[in-house]
């Protein structure tokens, strides 16, 4: 019996064959398979081969050969399929024989390239005010080579890309990198129930559009009434009635007051020819119009946040019937 004399392990590319005994080979996107082979020679009898990956054993193909004097070579191929797994991890070849009382033993590293995991939104309020400044940060991590990290606004078919206020980086005891991107925008009322995403890409997702990290955040903003006029131009007859209305949008949509105005002067609600409905969108309704109503008539909604107006009021113009005088030259009765 005799102890093998040698181990060496080869990396196979196509036609290539490269010796990789005890070197880093790399970097390899995970994902990628690689071929390696592990020969060992010079044993009677010929000796077994196994693969491991830290204490996991691998699964190779083995084959052998007995030369002239006796002694055998073995040689096995691992098809290996790179995962995160295998970052910082030694591939092992270790052999042995009968002769042997301990494995003799190569091994070889691989350099990975990661793509970001666990990417996440946070934000310091889950409700801000208009005006406001919404602070977010998007983190990622897991990646390597480092990620970076894009902002959103809206659709991601159709994004308005966001430029973050600042994008760190940073190496981690696995050999990945954790990546943060703090966002900064200024809360307004078309935030509300507004999409942001952030997407953490590298090289490794590049051609991988489905596999893409990202993250998405609900904007919730308070926002004071925005009010239109319903109608810009409105003709009464007069004794008849006429009702002016305001739509809105508010956050929170309760209103605390409603306040109408005629000619820049608040209407005197406790006048009887005045009626006000609130729900819906509030509405004036003013009977027995009279000349002395025509004129612009505008709103000031009030919320939790602030009031608004519109920016054009409605204008009521009231028409008076015609008077018909007679008049008869020469006069004569009829």
């Amino acid at each position: 019996m005799a102890r093998p004399k040698y181990v060496n392990i080869t990396l196979l590319d196509g036609p290539l064959a490269t010796p990789v005994t005890g070197g880093l080979i790399g970097p390899y996107h995970e994902g990628t398979e690689l071929r390696l082979i592990c020969e060992a020679g010079g044993g009677k009898p010929a000796p077994h081969v196994f693969w491991f990956m830290g204490d996991k054993l691998l699964k190779g193909i083995e084959s052998s050969a007995e030369v002239y004097n006796l002694t055998g070579s073995v040689g096995s191929e691992l098809k290996l399929k790179v995962t995160r797994e295998a970052l910082g991890s030694k591939i092992v070849c270790k052999v042995a024989n009968e002769a042997m009382e301990s494995y003799l033993t190569a091994f070889v590293q691989i350099d990975v390239n990661l793509r970001p995991v666990s990417t996440v939104i946070s934000g310091e309020k889950e409700v801000v005010d208009e005006g406001d400044d919404i602070h977010l940060v998007c983190s990622s991590g897991g990646a390597r080579p480092a990620a970076v990290i894009t902002w959103y606004n809206g659709s991601l078919s159709n994004p308005l890309i966001l430029p973050p206020a600042r994008h760190i980086s940073s190496l981690q005891e696995d050999g990945t990198y954790a990546t943060i991107s703090q966002l900064v925008i200024t809360a307004d009322r078309h935030h509300n129930n507004n999409m942001l995403y952030c997407q953490a890409t590298n090289e490794v997702t590049q051609n991988h559009i489905q596999d893409q990290e990202r993250a998405k955040y609900q904007l919730r903003v308070r926002y004071r009434p925005a009010v239109q006029v319903m109608e810009r131009w409105i003709a009464v007859n007069q004794s008849d009635q006429v009702s002016v209305s305001c739509a809105y949008q508010a956050n929170p949509h309760q209103l605390l007051s409603i306040m109408w105005f005629h000619n820049n002067k608040l209407v005197d609600m406790s006048n009887p020819k005045y009626k006000m409905i609130a729900g819906g969108n509030p509405t004036l309704t003013i009977t027995n119009v009279t000349k002395a109503d025509s004129g612009n008539y505008s709103c000031v909604l009030t919320n939790q946040i602030g009031h608004g107006e519109p920016d054009s009021p409605s204008i009521v113009e009231v028409q008076t019937r015609p008077r018909v005088k007679l008049n008869m030259d020469p006069q004569s009765s009829i």
